[in-house]
């Protein structure tokens, strides 16, 4: 689980349904690819129990709290830019 801090995982705790785990992942991916947006799969999160309506939800609620940026790709995965880490950098 990547190390984040206290006050964003505040933040975090207090979203709805499954917002932690997939900001958690978006976290993960980001920092073992090195860059800042990343794809996020549905595959990816399916392995830890995260359907695809949960990732759509996360992805809003995530959003207008104004965490990420979500570029919406057609039938492709969103492209996400986790903004918290611009703040936190």
């Amino acid at each position: 689980m990547p190390a984040i801090p206290e006050r964003l995982f505040d933040r975090l705790i207090a979203l709805p349904g499954k917002c932690l785990g997939v900001y958690l992942l978006l976290l993960q991916r980001s920092r073992m690819e090195k860059r800042n947006p990343v794809s996020l799969t549905s595959t990816r999160l399916k392995r830890c129990g995260i359907t695809r309506k949960h990732k759509q939800r996360a992805l809003v609620a995530l959003e207008e709290h104004g965490l990420i940026r979500v570029e919406k790709r057609g039938r492709n995965n969103p492209l996400v830019q986790i903004l918290e880490l611009e703040k936190d950098a």
